[in-house]
């Protein structure tokens, strides 16, 4: 497997604090089956943390009523529903840069770019082993009982040693998710293979 990066991940090394209220978000191009929007919202419905938010970005998935419908009953004034944003403006730096966990139980996937991105302000992942990024700083994520754990788990977390594990999400990224390690890991399997 091959870690891949982008070239347009900004990393900002300010300290994010977390204080009172803890925002988790869940971002993808089509909020639906396959990227965990039922395990997302039940999940965090079902784990009833004090003090927190949901933020859920993107399309929902289009051409089936089932999560058109879905999304609409939604009703819990923690969660809110955001539209597809594109990833260079303004608005979605601000929702990254606010936002404390990103909270991505897909079911299948390679490397979601917007993990990565949210890994790279600091978001620290809660993620299932089929999201295709190999680091769980709250053990991986399962749908049901032991996600609503980890998600009350995670609000717990606050001052350093948030503000550590935050700083090793984005050393991780740096070091390892960055487009200048994908060339690298590129170039030694072709000459690997040649060789």
């Amino acid at each position: 497997m091959l870690s891949y990066g982008s070239p347009h991940f900004n990393f900002y090394l300010r300290k994010k604090s977390k204080n009172d209220q803890t925002i988790f978000l869940h971002t993808a191009t089509t909020l639906g089956l396959r990227k965990g929007f039922h395990c997302v919202i039940d999940d965090f419905i079902k784990a009833d943390i004090p003090n927190s938010k949901l933020i859920c970005v993107g399309q929902v998935q289009h051409g089936e009523r089932y999560w058109n419908d879905f999304a609409r009953s939604i009703t819990d004034p923690r969660i809110e529903i955001k539209p597809f944003i594109e990833s260079n403006t303004e608005e979605y730096r601000n929702i990254l840069e606010n936002a404390h966990y990103f909270f991505y139980p897909s079911l299948s996937e390679g490397q979601p770019g917007t993990a990565l991105e949210a890994m790279a302000s600091g978001c620290v992942p809660i993620l299932t082993e089929s999201a295709g990024i190999d680091f769980y700083p709250f053990k991986k994520y399962h749908c049901g009982i032991d996600g609503q754990n980890i998600l009350r788990e995670a609000q717990r977390v606050y001052g350093e040693v948030y503000h550590e594990k935050q700083l090793r999400v984005q050393e991780l990224v740096q070091r390892k998710y960055n487009i200048e390690a994908f060339k690298d890991q590129v170039r030694r399997v072709i000459h690997d293979d040649m060789g």
